[in-house]
């Protein structure tokens, strides 16, 4: 009786280590790619709860409806988001004088897809 695999045990064991090589490979630019795109979404989410934090921290007459300020364009490795800004009042008329919605919307593209992050805050002038 002599020792040792059988071609057909060989070939069967090559083609499984095959597959999950292939397999594991495919995994790391999958993963990659999740990473990069993460990335650009926490980008984009900053940028703008940076743009609510400086609408925030001005008063309330100065945060126009008719031109609310514009902002810069964000730029990140090749990717570029563009912020947005609305402002307006609440649709209950009677709030115009105590409430604002300031709606910020950051652009931008990643592999040929564009994306959008959309955060909505309501600014007021109510006195405590």
């Amino acid at each position: 009786m002599t020792r040792g695999f059988t071609l057909l045990e060989t070939i069967f064991a090559s083609v499984l280590f095959g597959f999950i090589v292939l397999f594991i490979a495919n995994l790391y630019p999958s993963s990659i790619v999740a990473v990069r795109r993460g990335e650009t979404q926490i980008i984009a989410d900053n940028c703008a709860q940076a743009i609510l934090e400086d609408l925030r921290s001005r008063s309330f007459p100065n945060v126009s409806t008719v031109a609310p300020p514009t902002y810069q364009k964000w730029v990140y490795g090749a990717t570029e988001f563009t912020p947005t800004v609305a402002v307006a009042y609440d649709s209950d008329t009677s709030l115009e004088r105590y409430l604002k919605i300031a709606t910020v919307t950051v652009t931008w593209d990643f592999q040929r897809r564009s994306n959008k992050v959309v955060h909505i805050m309501y600014l007021h002038n109510v006195t405590r």
